[in-house]
């Protein structure tokens, strides 16, 4: 717990603006009825106690409540599980807790109190990938869902309840596509690795240029994702892409975030999109439509992940017995102008 809490903290906690804090703590009108609520739950969760505030103190909250984890990274992607997550749960008649992990905490997470003392019915964990955390919490032995898993899934299946995205299909869709209008050169710009869901993106491209007799080189993909969290993360890629010989064809990228930075440091170095090189994303974050040229993506559905998550944990709290889950929720392709299909 932490003390005294300040407006910019619980801005930079949930990435929205003080301005927009300050107008809900102080009951002004001019935010959404979704924004206002998240910054309610969070204040009301106790991880920013100790401030008069428009909400309830967490003793006068419902007994019954689970625990929601996570890695605030991706900031839309997050709201819109999160958002349904809680509906989900709140008509069962489940509170939301909200606990995070933030990034200078990763190499010691700390599991949530509430599920030491048993006040907790379950958790929900988004987005965190700690070996040591998830062993911690299946210990425990509480209901637990885990958003995506690990790139090797056999560590936890069977252990916890998962769901995440299929990437599988719509992989093979776009590259099949591509592969049917000419492409031969393909790259991949992400982690490869990160988590399950990626791993899955990398290993359908290279499995379905294989399947058409092609293979997919190394030499132009760009597998440093730590290049892409840089501030100067442009031209960490811009000089990335110069070492390579001849740039591919098409460009499959591990999130929307990586696909927009690889199109921006390819346009500064002079190539047009998609003239030169096809860029497509996933996720479809609405940032996703506000490039130049809007960019291709695949909906990864983040609402039916936040929805199914809760139903998942609240089967898991009715009957502990059962067999745990391993869900891939579906995704579809969405084409914009940033590809040639």
């Amino acid at each position: 717990m932490r003390g005294k809490p300040a407006i910019i903290e619980i801005a930079k906690a949930l990435n929205l603006s003080r301005n927009t804090v300050s107008k809900v703590i102080n009951n002004k009108e001019g935010v959404s009825p979704k924004t206002k609520n998240l910054i309610l739950e969070y204040i009301a969760s106790g991880d920013v106690p100790g401030r008069a505030s428009p909400v309830s103190s967490p003793v006068s909250q419902p007994q019954k409540y689970v625990v929601f984890t996570y890695h605030h990274e991706n900031a839309e992607y997050f709201n819109d599980v999160l958002a349904n997550a809680e509906t989900a749960l709140k008509a069962r008649g489940y509170s939301l807790l909200l606990n995070v992990i933030r990034d200078n905490t990763t190499d010691n997470i700390q599991v949530p109190p509430g599920l030491y003392d048993g006040s907790a019915c379950g958790v929900i964990s988004f987005n965190i990938f700690d070996e040591k955390y998830w062993e911690e919490i299946i210990a425990l032995n509480i209901p637990s869902v885990f958003i995506d898993t690990f790139y090797n899934p056999y560590m936890f299946v069977n252990k916890t309840d998962i769901i995440t995205v299929e990437s599988a299909s719509a992989i093979h869709n776009l590259v099949t596509r591509f592969i049917a209008k000419g492409a031969t050169s393909f790259g991949f710009a992400g982690s490869n690795h990160y988590c399950y869901s990626m791993f899955q993106r990398w290993f359908y491209l290279k499995l379905t240029l294989e399947e058409n007799n092609l293979t997919l080189d190394e030499n132009k993909c760009i597998l440093n994702m730590d290049a892409f969290d840089k501030p100067d993360a442009i031209l960490c890629i811009k000089e990335l892409l110069k070492q390579m010989d001849t740039i591919p064809e098409v460009f499959i990228c591990a999130n929307d975030l990586c696909a927009i930075i690889t199109a921006k440091a390819l346009q500064e170095l002079g190539y047009v999109i998609p003239d030169d090189v096809s860029i497509v994303g996933f996720n479809n974050s609405s940032e996703a439509q506000r490039q130049i040229p809007p960019l291709s993506t695949v909906d990864a559905h983040p609402d039916l992940i936040g929805q199914t998550s809760a139903q998942m944990l609240i089967d898991r709290i009715n009957n502990p017995a059962l067999p745990h889950k391993f869900v891939m929720n579906q995704s579809d392709v969405i084409l914009r102008n940033s590809t040639s299909l």
